[in-house]
């Protein structure tokens, strides 16, 4: 087991700033690839044995947490267990957290073909 050193007000700071774009120029300023909740975050996910998928409707974007391994049933299930009895199919497709997060509905997934 590893620890992580987080600083706080670099954390706040961080918050504070609007735009991807900015956030991004302060952590480079930093020396910074990413946050530190960001690392977090993927730790934690790590170390749970967890992913996340996400769903795409006319209204919103969600994300879902899942065991790593799980079969796409299984997955379904997550959102609601009749899903998972009745599953027939899923749409796969991969892109980036920073793409999926910058689309807001499913309408835009379908625009930009994702």
């Amino acid at each position: 087991l590893s620890s992580m050193i987080i600083a706080a007000k670099t954390e706040e700071d961080i918050a504070e700033l609007e735009s991807y774009e900015d956030k991004m120029m302060f952590l480079e300023e930093l020396g910074l690839e990413e946050s530190g909740v960001n690392r977090l975050i993927k730790k934690a996910y790590a170390l749970l044995n967890l992913e996340t998928f996400i769903t795409a409707g006319e209204m919103e974007v969600k994300a879902w947490t899942y065991k790593k391994g799980w079969k796409a049933p299984q997955c379904a299930g997550v959102i609601h267990t009749d899903f998972e009895k009745g599953f027939i199919r899923a749409e796969v497709r991969t892109m980036s957290f920073r793409m999926a997060t910058s689309c807001t509905s499913g309408l835009m997934f379908r625009k930009n073909k994702l």
